[in-house]
Protein backbone atom coordinates (compact mmCIF):
# COMPACT_ATOMS: atom_id res chain seq x y z
CA UNK A 1 0.00 0.00 0.00
CA UNK A 2 0.98 3.53 -1.20
CA UNK A 3 2.28 5.87 1.45
CA UNK A 4 0.15 8.81 2.24
CA UNK A 5 1.02 12.08 0.35
CA UNK A 6 -0.09 14.39 3.17
CA UNK A 7 -1.34 14.31 6.85
CA UNK A 8 -2.92 17.32 8.59
CA UNK A 9 -1.98 17.34 11.99
CA UNK A 10 -4.06 19.10 14.84
CA UNK A 11 -4.13 19.76 18.23
CA UNK A 12 -7.60 20.91 19.83
CA UNK A 13 -9.83 21.63 22.25
CA UNK A 14 -14.07 22.55 22.74
CA UNK A 15 -13.62 23.76 19.21
CA UNK A 16 -16.95 22.68 17.43
CA UNK A 17 -17.48 25.64 16.18
CA UNK A 18 -14.42 26.51 14.46
CA UNK A 19 -13.50 23.14 13.27
CA UNK A 20 -15.98 22.16 10.28
CA UNK A 21 -15.15 25.44 8.41
CA UNK A 22 -10.90 24.44 8.71
CA UNK A 23 -11.64 20.38 6.98
CA UNK A 24 -13.28 21.91 4.82
CA UNK A 25 -10.57 23.85 3.69
CA UNK A 26 -8.47 20.79 3.70
CA UNK A 27 -10.69 17.39 3.26
CA UNK A 28 -9.75 17.16 -0.50
CA UNK A 29 -6.21 17.89 -0.61
CA UNK A 30 -5.09 15.89 2.51
CA UNK A 31 -4.86 12.17 2.69
CA UNK A 32 -4.66 11.69 6.29
CA UNK A 33 -6.25 13.72 9.49
CA UNK A 34 -4.71 13.96 12.41
CA UNK A 35 -6.62 15.07 15.75
CA UNK A 36 -5.59 15.44 18.96
CA UNK A 37 -7.87 16.33 21.67
CA UNK A 38 -6.72 17.45 24.76
CA UNK A 39 -9.99 17.44 27.04
CA UNK A 40 -12.67 18.64 24.86
CA UNK A 41 -16.11 18.76 26.71
CA UNK A 42 -18.26 19.42 23.20
CA UNK A 43 -19.11 18.20 20.39
CA UNK A 44 -15.46 18.65 18.65
CA UNK A 45 -14.62 14.56 19.08
CA UNK A 46 -17.89 13.61 16.89
CA UNK A 47 -16.83 16.31 14.33
CA UNK A 48 -13.40 15.33 13.72
CA UNK A 49 -14.50 11.67 13.84
CA UNK A 50 -17.17 12.33 10.54
CA UNK A 51 -14.38 13.82 8.47
CA UNK A 52 -12.52 10.48 8.86
CA UNK A 53 -10.18 11.61 11.43
CA UNK A 54 -7.78 9.59 13.26
CA UNK A 55 -8.57 10.89 16.84
CA UNK A 56 -6.35 10.59 19.55
CA UNK A 57 -6.59 11.50 23.06
CA UNK A 58 -3.83 13.96 24.88
CA UNK A 59 -3.50 14.56 28.72
CA UNK A 60 -2.82 18.46 28.70
CA UNK A 61 0.27 18.59 30.15
CA UNK A 62 0.73 23.16 29.56
CA UNK A 63 2.87 21.91 26.69
CA UNK A 64 1.99 23.05 22.92
CA UNK A 65 5.29 21.18 21.88
CA UNK A 66 4.52 18.34 23.27
CA UNK A 67 0.77 18.06 22.09
CA UNK A 68 2.29 19.37 18.75
CA UNK A 69 4.85 16.49 18.24
CA UNK A 70 2.45 13.56 19.51
CA UNK A 71 0.45 14.51 16.61
CA UNK A 72 3.69 14.29 14.40
CA UNK A 73 4.50 10.85 15.95
CA UNK A 74 0.91 9.51 14.57
CA UNK A 75 1.32 10.89 10.67
CA UNK A 76 2.09 8.41 8.56
CA UNK A 77 2.10 10.66 5.36
CA UNK A 78 5.29 11.89 3.36
CA UNK A 79 4.30 15.47 4.81
CA UNK A 80 2.69 17.27 6.97
CA UNK A 81 0.62 20.32 7.20
CA UNK A 82 -0.31 21.85 10.77
CA UNK A 83 -3.18 24.06 11.31
CA UNK A 84 -5.56 25.36 14.06
CA UNK A 85 -8.73 24.50 14.39
CA UNK A 86 -9.67 28.83 13.68
CA UNK A 87 -7.52 28.24 10.28
CA UNK A 88 -8.24 27.06 7.31
CA UNK A 89 -6.30 27.01 4.20
CA UNK A 90 -6.72 29.71 1.42
CA UNK A 91 -8.18 28.18 -1.94
CA UNK A 92 -5.08 28.64 -4.29
CA UNK A 93 -2.81 27.28 -1.46
CA UNK A 94 -4.48 23.95 -0.99
CA UNK A 95 -4.74 23.05 -5.07
CA UNK A 96 -0.61 24.23 -4.63
CA UNK A 97 0.09 21.98 -1.32
CA UNK A 98 -0.09 18.64 -3.08
CA UNK A 99 2.12 19.83 -6.30
CA UNK A 100 4.88 20.81 -3.92
CA UNK A 101 4.58 18.04 -2.41
CA UNK A 102 5.52 15.85 -5.34
CA UNK A 103 8.15 18.25 -6.89
CA UNK A 104 9.46 19.54 -4.35
CA UNK A 105 13.28 19.61 -3.62
CA UNK A 106 13.14 21.36 -0.25
CA UNK A 107 12.57 20.57 3.43
CA UNK A 108 9.94 22.97 4.37
CA UNK A 109 8.20 25.71 3.00
CA UNK A 110 7.31 29.38 4.95
CA UNK A 111 3.64 29.82 4.76
CA UNK A 112 2.21 33.47 5.07
CA UNK A 113 -0.61 33.56 8.56
CA UNK A 114 -3.22 36.51 7.63
CA UNK A 115 -4.72 37.15 10.76
CA UNK A 116 -7.82 39.21 10.22
CA UNK A 117 -8.58 41.62 13.50
CA UNK A 118 -10.93 44.16 14.77
CA UNK A 119 -8.51 47.29 14.33
CA UNK A 120 -9.02 50.10 11.88
CA UNK A 121 -5.09 50.64 11.82
CA UNK A 122 -3.97 47.15 10.70
CA UNK A 123 -7.01 44.60 9.79
CA UNK A 124 -5.00 42.23 8.65
CA UNK A 125 -1.89 41.01 10.02
CA UNK A 126 0.85 38.77 8.25
CA UNK A 127 2.97 36.53 10.35
CA UNK A 128 5.64 33.97 8.70
CA UNK A 129 5.50 30.50 9.70
CA UNK A 130 6.72 27.14 9.19
CA UNK A 131 3.51 24.55 8.92
CA UNK A 132 4.37 21.93 6.09
CA UNK A 133 7.21 20.07 5.90
CA UNK A 134 8.39 16.89 5.42
CA UNK A 135 7.48 13.76 8.15
CA UNK A 136 11.06 13.17 9.16
CA UNK A 137 11.35 12.18 12.56
CA UNK A 138 13.83 14.48 13.92
CA UNK A 139 11.61 17.49 12.71
CA UNK A 140 9.89 17.94 15.94
CA UNK A 141 8.48 21.50 17.72
CA UNK A 142 10.35 23.60 20.48
CA UNK A 143 8.86 25.89 22.85
CA UNK A 144 6.25 25.26 25.54
CA UNK A 145 4.18 28.34 24.30
CA UNK A 146 5.10 29.92 20.89
CA UNK A 147 6.02 26.63 19.90
CA UNK A 148 7.94 26.27 16.71
CA UNK A 149 9.16 23.59 14.37
CA UNK A 150 12.43 26.04 12.77
CA UNK A 151 15.04 24.90 15.21
CA UNK A 152 15.30 21.48 14.22
CA UNK A 153 14.90 21.24 10.62
CA UNK A 154 17.80 24.00 10.62
CA UNK A 155 19.53 22.37 13.20
CA UNK A 156 19.45 19.50 10.46
CA UNK A 157 20.43 21.31 7.62
CA UNK A 158 16.67 21.16 6.47
CA UNK A 159 16.38 23.06 3.33
CA UNK A 160 13.47 25.92 4.00
CA UNK A 161 12.00 28.07 1.18
CA UNK A 162 11.45 31.04 1.76
CA UNK A 163 9.48 32.96 -1.52
CA UNK A 164 6.43 30.72 -1.97
CA UNK A 165 3.52 34.13 -1.14
CA UNK A 166 1.42 32.30 -2.38
CA UNK A 167 1.08 29.54 0.48
CA UNK A 168 -1.84 30.93 2.85
CA UNK A 169 -3.06 30.50 6.39
CA UNK A 170 -6.35 32.05 6.86
CA UNK A 171 -6.80 32.99 10.75
CA UNK A 172 -9.99 34.60 12.26
CA UNK A 173 -9.57 33.29 15.46
CA UNK A 174 -8.98 37.41 16.67
CA UNK A 175 -11.57 38.20 14.77
CA UNK A 176 -14.45 36.12 16.18
CA UNK A 177 -13.45 35.52 19.25
CA UNK A 178 -10.83 38.26 20.51
CA UNK A 179 -11.86 37.18 24.16
CA UNK A 180 -10.46 33.51 23.84
CA UNK A 181 -7.76 35.54 21.64
CA UNK A 182 -6.58 38.07 24.82
CA UNK A 183 -7.09 34.83 27.64
CA UNK A 184 -4.18 32.72 25.18
CA UNK A 185 -2.52 36.13 25.15
CA UNK A 186 -2.72 36.74 28.98
CA UNK A 187 -1.85 33.40 29.82
CA UNK A 188 1.33 33.57 27.13
CA UNK A 189 2.75 36.74 29.08
CA UNK A 190 2.01 35.01 32.37
CA UNK A 191 4.30 32.14 31.21
CA UNK A 192 6.97 34.39 29.55
CA UNK A 193 6.99 36.40 32.77
CA UNK A 194 8.14 33.41 34.68
CA UNK A 195 10.41 32.03 32.50
CA UNK A 196 12.60 35.55 32.78
CA UNK A 197 12.26 35.26 36.75
CA UNK A 198 14.24 32.19 36.60
CA UNK A 199 16.44 33.62 33.99
CA UNK A 200 16.14 37.56 33.43
CA UNK A 201 19.04 36.97 30.26
CA UNK A 202 17.12 34.78 28.40
CA UNK A 203 16.49 36.61 25.31
CA UNK A 204 14.20 34.39 23.40
CA UNK A 205 11.90 35.09 26.43
CA UNK A 206 12.47 39.00 26.40
CA UNK A 207 11.58 38.75 22.64
CA UNK A 208 8.52 36.87 22.37
CA UNK A 209 7.32 38.85 25.74
CA UNK A 210 8.11 41.94 23.90
CA UNK A 211 6.12 40.90 20.64
CA UNK A 212 3.13 39.90 22.81
CA UNK A 213 2.66 43.05 25.04
CA UNK A 214 3.66 45.05 21.85
CA UNK A 215 0.16 43.26 20.33
CA UNK A 216 -1.65 43.58 23.81
CA UNK A 217 -1.01 47.55 23.71
CA UNK A 218 1.59 47.50 26.54
CA UNK A 219 4.24 49.84 23.93
CA UNK A 220 6.22 50.75 26.86
CA UNK A 221 6.79 47.28 28.40
CA UNK A 222 6.99 45.83 24.66
CA UNK A 223 9.72 48.44 24.17
CA UNK A 224 11.15 47.41 27.55
CA UNK A 225 11.62 43.75 26.21
CA UNK A 226 12.14 44.03 22.53
CA UNK A 227 15.56 46.49 23.66
CA UNK A 228 17.02 43.13 25.12
CA UNK A 229 17.80 42.12 21.74
CA UNK A 230 20.64 44.70 21.67
CA UNK A 231 22.10 43.67 25.25
CA UNK A 232 25.34 42.51 23.97
CA UNK A 233 25.90 45.68 22.45
CA UNK A 234 25.08 47.47 19.05
CA UNK A 235 24.26 44.20 17.45
CA UNK A 236 22.19 41.56 17.32
CA UNK A 237 23.28 37.50 18.14
CA UNK A 238 21.44 35.46 15.97
CA UNK A 239 22.96 32.14 16.38
CA UNK A 240 20.28 31.15 19.39
CA UNK A 241 17.10 33.25 17.92
CA UNK A 242 14.38 31.93 16.03
CA UNK A 243 15.01 34.29 12.49
CA UNK A 244 11.27 34.74 11.69
CA UNK A 245 10.49 35.78 15.38
CA UNK A 246 13.91 37.63 15.28
CA UNK A 247 13.13 39.59 12.46
CA UNK A 248 9.59 40.30 13.30
CA UNK A 249 10.56 41.65 16.96
CA UNK A 250 12.80 44.11 14.79
CA UNK A 251 10.15 45.52 12.92
CA UNK A 252 8.55 46.31 15.79
CA UNK A 253 11.13 47.06 17.68
CA UNK A 254 12.07 50.29 15.14
CA UNK A 255 8.24 51.09 14.88
CA UNK A 256 8.95 51.82 18.91
CA UNK A 257 11.72 53.53 18.23
CA UNK A 258 10.32 55.90 15.81
CA UNK A 259 7.47 56.38 17.84
CA UNK A 260 9.97 57.82 19.92
CA UNK A 261 12.27 59.51 18.02
CA UNK A 262 14.80 57.54 18.63
CA UNK A 263 15.94 57.41 14.49
CA UNK A 264 19.42 56.20 15.76
CA UNK A 265 17.83 53.07 17.13
CA UNK A 266 15.95 52.38 14.40
CA UNK A 267 18.45 52.38 11.72
CA UNK A 268 20.42 49.58 14.17
CA UNK A 269 17.38 47.39 13.61
CA UNK A 270 17.42 47.88 9.82
CA UNK A 271 21.30 47.34 10.10
CA UNK A 272 20.44 44.07 12.36
CA UNK A 273 18.08 42.74 10.36
CA UNK A 274 21.07 42.84 7.21
CA UNK A 275 22.11 39.21 8.14
CA UNK A 276 18.83 37.74 8.47
CA UNK A 277 18.18 39.12 4.76
CA UNK A 278 21.25 37.01 3.72
CA UNK A 279 20.09 34.14 5.08
CA UNK A 280 16.70 33.84 4.15
CA UNK A 281 18.02 34.62 0.66
CA UNK A 282 15.48 37.83 0.49
CA UNK A 283 14.14 40.31 2.95
CA UNK A 284 11.03 38.95 4.14
CA UNK A 285 10.15 42.52 5.28
CA UNK A 286 10.71 44.42 2.61
CA UNK A 287 9.73 47.58 4.53
CA UNK A 288 13.11 47.75 6.11
CA UNK A 289 14.79 48.32 2.66
CA UNK A 290 12.69 51.62 2.69
CA UNK A 291 12.14 53.01 6.16
CA UNK A 292 16.17 52.79 6.22
CA UNK A 293 16.76 54.61 3.46
CA UNK A 294 14.38 57.33 3.99
CA UNK A 295 15.10 57.96 7.54
CA UNK A 296 16.12 61.53 6.40
CA UNK A 297 12.59 62.35 5.25
CA UNK A 298 10.84 60.53 8.09
CA UNK A 299 12.94 62.45 11.03
CA UNK A 300 11.70 65.47 9.26
CA UNK A 301 8.11 64.81 9.11
CA UNK A 302 8.85 63.90 12.80
CA UNK A 303 9.62 67.36 13.75
CA UNK A 304 6.60 68.96 11.56
CA UNK A 305 3.91 66.53 12.92
CA UNK A 306 4.98 66.92 16.43
CA UNK A 307 4.45 70.86 16.04
CA UNK A 308 0.86 70.30 14.88
CA UNK A 309 -0.72 67.79 16.94
CA UNK A 310 -1.21 64.03 18.11
CA UNK A 311 -2.92 63.12 15.41
CA UNK A 312 -0.04 63.58 13.12
CA UNK A 313 2.63 62.01 15.62
CA UNK A 314 0.61 58.55 15.60
CA UNK A 315 0.32 58.51 11.92
CA UNK A 316 3.78 58.80 11.58
CA UNK A 317 4.16 56.17 13.97
CA UNK A 318 2.57 53.59 12.16
CA UNK A 319 3.67 54.69 8.70
CA UNK A 320 5.93 51.57 8.87
CA UNK A 321 2.60 49.32 9.69
CA UNK A 322 0.84 50.69 6.17
CA UNK A 323 4.01 49.87 4.13
CA UNK A 324 3.99 46.58 5.59
CA UNK A 325 0.27 46.38 4.22
CA UNK A 326 1.76 46.98 0.50
CA UNK A 327 4.64 44.53 0.87
CA UNK A 328 2.83 41.80 -1.31
CA UNK A 329 3.34 44.42 -4.45
CA UNK A 330 6.08 44.51 -6.36
CA UNK A 331 8.95 46.22 -5.11
CA UNK A 332 8.82 49.51 -7.75
CA UNK A 333 4.88 50.03 -6.67
CA UNK A 334 5.98 49.49 -2.91
CA UNK A 335 8.59 52.13 -3.72
CA UNK A 336 6.20 54.50 -5.20
CA UNK A 337 3.50 53.80 -2.76
CA UNK A 338 5.61 54.59 0.23
CA UNK A 339 6.94 57.87 -1.48
CA UNK A 340 3.23 58.78 -1.58
CA UNK A 341 2.92 58.19 2.17
CA UNK A 342 5.60 60.65 2.56
CA UNK A 343 4.28 63.24 0.59
CA UNK A 344 0.94 62.78 2.02
CA UNK A 345 2.22 62.96 5.52
CA UNK A 346 4.42 65.66 4.61
CA UNK A 347 1.85 68.02 3.11
CA UNK A 348 -0.69 67.21 5.67
CA UNK A 349 2.09 68.25 8.50
CA UNK A 350 2.53 71.37 6.38
CA UNK A 351 -1.05 72.11 6.26
CA UNK A 352 -2.28 71.94 9.77
CA UNK A 353 1.22 74.16 10.73
CA UNK A 354 -0.27 77.00 8.93
CA UNK A 355 -3.49 76.63 10.46
CA UNK A 356 -2.42 76.60 13.36
CA UNK A 357 0.10 79.72 12.65
CA UNK A 358 -3.42 81.34 11.48
CA UNK A 359 -2.42 81.29 7.96
CA UNK A 360 0.78 83.02 8.12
Amino acid sequence: MAKPLLSLCMIVKNEEANLPHCLDSVKDVVDEIIIVDTGSTDRTKEIALSYGAKLYDFEWIDDFSAARNFSLEKATGEWILVLDADEKLEKRTAKKLRELAKVSDVDAYVMIQQNFRSSQIQPVLDFQTIRFFRNCSYYRFRGRYHEGVHHSIQEHNGKIALDRQELVILHDGYLQNTAQGELRRKRAIRHLKAILDDDPHDVWAHLKLGMELYHDGDKDEAYNHLIKLFQSGSTVDLKHLPPIDTHEALVHLAQLAIYRGDFTLAKRCGIASRPLTQIFEFCLYSEFAYIVGSLGEIEILYRDGKQVGEEEYFELASIMSKISDLRKNYYDKLETAHKNLLDYLHNKCLLLASKSSGGK
